[in-house]
């Protein structure tokens, strides 16, 4: 294909962060002002004599459509994020609490602990 086009064929790959890979070489090269403006570059098209491969457009699920799904989606703004930003305030203060935590202390929400069935046996 180098040869037949008088250009370098070049590969982009995920694996090399899209940095261009030369496959293959011509032995003389064409410039910019010899490729013509509708001249086909890329390879899957070349390969495919011009065409181009129909890609299906990809429908909404059809839960979507629900009213169900309207309701379900009005409940989860209330809570949406709501485990980032108790986690973000865990790293920042060491602890859940609001703005109002240093005006009134007794805001402050309680801790719960998780008991063991071992550590149950131990007390009694």
């Amino acid at each position: 294909m180098a040869e037949e086009k008088g250009l370098h064929v070049v590969q982009f790959s995920k694996a090399n962060g899209y940095f261009p890979t030369v496959l293959a070489s011509p032995s003389k090269c064409r410039t910019e002002e010899d490729i013509e403006t509708n001249e086909i570059l890329d390879f899957k098209q070349y390969c495919l004599d011009g065409r181009v491969i129909l890609e299906r457009k990809k429908y909404p699920p059809f839960y979507t459509k629900h009213k169900s799904w309207d309701i379900y989606l009005k409940k989860q703004e209330n809570i949406r994020n709501q485990d980032k930003v108790r986690m973000n305030l865990r790293v920042e203060y060491g602890e859940i609490r609001s703005f109002l935590t240093d005006k009134y202390p007794e805001c402050r929400p309680a801790r719960f602990i998780k008991k063991n069935k071992e550590s149950e046996e131990e007390e009694e």
